[in-house]
């Protein structure tokens, strides 16, 4: 992987979080139900 590369991986690494966040919260609850058994 170039440097090039690797810096556009990083930018898009680093919006991939933000945009995810985003979704955590409201689907944390929802995959502790599919996780444990209870």
């Amino acid at each position: 992987m170039s440097r090039e590369e690797g810096i556009k991986f990083w930018i898009f690494n680093e919006n991939f979080k933000k945009i995810s966040v985003g979704f955590d919260i409201k689907t944390e609850s929802h995959f502790h139900c599919i996780r444990t058994p209870n």
